[in-house]
């Protein structure tokens, strides 16, 4: 069972969007 926690999976979904934005941005 690969439990995170709200923060890590918070974090994790944010880096997510942060590459997809550097993407469209650049």
């Amino acid at each position: 069972l690969n439990y995170q926690t709200p923060a890590e999976v918070y974090f994790a979904k944010k880096g997510e969007l942060d590459l997809k934005s550097a993407e469209i941005l650049s």
